[in-house]
């Protein structure tokens, strides 16, 4: 007994630090949640929905990119309403969290996916969607997949849709319409451990080089700069005083489970 306690308290303080974030974070989103259907019986609703993420939120980008991390096919969308039971490239058989969150806040339209076509004019005015089934915040996640958009890609693009606001309303209008009707998420981490640090073969070297707790730091400093380099997402949330900015990343959850209900041995050792 004395052993077993020994081993469940020797959690490292980035562990720690990220469940703890990811509890803030949902605290955050119900708040955030709570906001926005009020805002919408008042008649004001939600206007632009910014997501940012993995495939949990993928509305289909990856269908316009030569990728191995694909979803336009059954039975992905077959409860769907939108698109008829169609598949649109979503991971899932009907709505994304981002779809729903977006919903329930009183978004007319679904945000609509960067990379589409038809994802200019006033169809953007109800939000775009930049997330990539694969993608993660570090560059090297995800290349089991060939291609998919990194979170360096997803602020990128983030950057030509605030001047295509810009262009559409006029730079003031632009910026209160951010400021007033606005909600950014993000999720995404996820696939950095799954698909990067803990993926067999093509990350030995990487957890030969860096501990656990280094890899961590290091995902979060890269996010932090993602998030912080000039004209990007915080410095657009703070100068146009964003009200709703909801992150989350499910991977945590998947670490949860791995630690205390065992799986693989090594990766339950890297927690």
């Amino acid at each position: 007994m004395a052993t077993r306690a020994s081993t469940s308290s020797r959690v490292s303080p980035a562990f720690t630090f990220l469940v703890i974030f990811f509890l803030l974070s949902l605290t955050a989103s119900v708040e955030a949640a709570g906001r926005g259907v009020n805002n919408d019986k008042k008649g004001g609703g939600l206007g632009a929905s910014f997501i940012f993420g993995d495939s949990l939120v993928d509305a289909g980008n990856n269908n316009y990119l030569s990728t191995l991390s694909r979803a336009n096919m059954k039975p992905n969308g077959i409860d769907f309403k939108a698109s008829g039971g169609t598949p649109t490239g979503r991971f899932t058989n009907g709505r994304t969290i981002g779809d729903i969150v977006g919903e329930e806040l009183g978004s007319a339209n679904y945000a609509i996916p960067f990379l589409a076509p038809d994802a200019k004019g006033k169809a953007l005015l109800a939000g775009v969607n930049y997330a990539s089934g694969g993608g993660g915040i570090m560059n090297a996640t995800g290349r089991i997949f060939v291609n998919r958009l990194g979170m360096d890609v997803q602020v990128d693009f983030f950057n030509t849709t605030r001047k295509q606001f810009d262009d559409l309303l006029g730079k003031e209008k632009a910026k209160d319409y951010i400021a007033k009707k606005s909600i950014f998420s993000i999720t995404i981490g996820a696939n950095d451990f799954l698909n990067n640090y803990l993926f067999p073969l093509l990350s030995v070297g990487t957890r030969f080089t860096q501990t656990p707790d280094d890899f961590i730091g290091d995902m979060l400093e890269h996010l932090r700069d993602q998030l912080t380099v000039s004209n990007k997402i915080l410095i657009s949330i703070h100068q146009n005083k964003v009200r709703e900015f909801l992150f989350s990343s499910f991977v945590i959850i998947c670490m949860l489970w791995l630690k205390y209900r065992g799986c693989i041995n090594w990766m339950r050792g890297s927690l």
